[in-house]
């Protein structure tokens, strides 16, 4: 399995960045996992969907034009799912028509994306024109192509599910956005890659602000879980990357990168 960062941004997309984006492919099964402000862009700067300038694609209908088998969103965040909409624009609108993209969401997502389609416009329903919505069930897995999905409950100030990849006998983790609890150390349990969420930077978990991991948090979820790696990501503009990395490793002897635009990894 290999992945490939679209974005790792908090809720602002820094500079040359966009929020919370992420590709996994095993074989040839490809999957987006988050799809925040600007990772269409990424996507395209991939050469993957029609509207891309290095996107080889034939005229006319193209099946799978955007060369996903799945999206997959972690909570209803907007920093997670927003870029759904013009994701919708370019699939009905684009130079070549495709053929719809599942997207699964948590339970309840299909309802809230319906609630936003309606104020987004008079086609209704809105995002149905180019989506196959479906939700996925916690703790009930799933298969999208050569992978199977777990999507487990974590803690944040809305639902929000880690993901754990299981392809090729490996295995990825990502946190999506949480605070320290004991579900997060479970599945994040043995990963061969481990990506969390560090929107605290180098601060750690304290009372009254219980919704996201700092750097030593991040760490710590590490080490308890016997992660091999981990991919620090989730990050605000301005914070400083390297010294969050640092913040990690005190509590992590293992293998810690930062998430960076378009960085590709062997999981």
């Amino acid at each position: 399995m290999k992945l490939t960062i679209l974005g790792s941004s908090a809720s602002c997309p820094a500079p040359h960045d966009a929020c919370s984006g992420y590709l996994v492919t095993e074989s040839e099964t490809r999957i987006l996992i988050d799809c925040g402000t600007g990772v269409v862009s990424s996507l395209l700067s991939l050469g993957l969907g029609p509207l891309g300038e290095t996107a080889q694609q034939p005229t006319g209908t193209v099946p799978n034009g955007w060369g996903l088998d799945a999206v997959i969103i972690s909570h209803m965040h907007p920093d997670h799912y927003l870029d759904l909409v013009p994701f919708r624009y370019g699939i009905r609108y684009g130079k070549d028509r495709t053929e719809p993209v599942n997207v699964w969401v948590p339970p309840g997502g299909i309802a809230h994306l319906r609630r936003l389609g309606e104020t987004l416009s008079t086609t209704q329903p809105f995002f149905d024109a180019a989506f196959v919505l479906r939700e996925y069930t916690p703790d009930s897995p799933f298969t999208v192509g050569g992978m199977v999905i777990a999507a487990v409950p974590v803690w944040h100030s809305i639902p929000s599910y880690a993901l754990r990849v299981i392809g090729a006998g490996r295995t990825f983790v990502y946190t999506s956005d949480t605070a320290p609890c004991t579900s997060l150390n479970e599945v994040a349990k043995d990963a061969d890659l481990l990506l969390a969420e560090t929107t605290l930077g180098t601060d750690a978990f304290a009372p009254g602000n219980d919704l996201h991991l700092g750097g030593p948090d991040a760490g710590h979820v590490a080490r308890v879980a016997h992660a091999r790696r981990l991919v620090l990501t989730h990050f605000w503009p301005g914070t400083d990357r390297e010294a969050v990395r640092h913040s990690a490793m005190v509590e992590f002897d293992g293998v810690v990168k930062i998430a960076r635009p378009q960085m590709v990894m062997t999981i």
